[in-house]
């Protein structure tokens, strides 16, 4: 399985995994308020996912097309008044605006990093869906009905994003009132992790 994950992220070459749940699993994993693994009530962020490759290497595909949500040690939990994960200055695009650091001209000191919450993964789910999606037909059709949830990943202000579950919730039914579009019967999480 991991030989997998890894051709996936260095090499690209390994098949793409059904685009539905590559969606559910990267909106429901790292993003939920309760995190079953740790029994902790709570938002969790992804500490080690501050570049595409580096979150990508988060998941493994299995030999079935599932993808798998891998290498979960740098979770941080999201106290009231925000977090900082890590203690190295983040840029780039791929990382939140908030995570960035805002004193220019300054130098970095984690202390002085204003918190941020959960919602700093929310702005990655976009860039880390377009990937899993490629550009087959099918997921050109489902890019674009997952545009608007995909903008409002994007926003500027984290408080204007969507939480995990709008965006699960859109995910499930692209199409307005539509799971059956996905293949699926009904339109809670447990049956879409099913559908084929």
């Amino acid at each position: 399985m991991e030989s997998q994950g890894f051709q996936l992220v260095k090499k690209k070459k390994a098949a793409r995994p059904r685009s539905k749940q590559v969606i559910q699993n990267m909106v429901s994993s790292p993003q939920h308020n309760k995190c079953e693994c740790l029994d902790l009530p709570g938002p969790l962020m992804m500490c080690d996912s501050s570049t595409l490759i580096k979150t990508l290497e988060q998941y493994l595909l299995t030999t079935s097309g599932n993808l798998v949500l891998n290498d979960v040690d740098s979770l941080a939990r999201v106290m009231e008044g925000g977090t900082v994960c890590g203690h190295q200055e983040l840029k780039g695009d791929f990382v939140a605006l908030e995570q960035k650091w805002p004193f220019d001209g300054d130098e970095y000191r984690t202390e002085r990093m204003p918190p941020y919450s959960e919602k700093a993964d929310i702005w990655k789910i976009p860039p880390v869906c377009n990937f899993f999606l490629g550009n087959s037909d099918g997921a050109r059709t489902l890019r674009y009905h997952l545009h608007s949830i995909h903008r409002r990943c994007r926003e500027k202000e984290p408080h204007r994003r969507p939480t995990a579950h709008e965006v699960l919730g859109r995910t499930l039914s692209p199409r307005k009132g539509s799971p059956q579009s996905l293949g699926c019967e009904q339109s809670d999480a447990a049956t879409f992790l099913h559908c084929n």
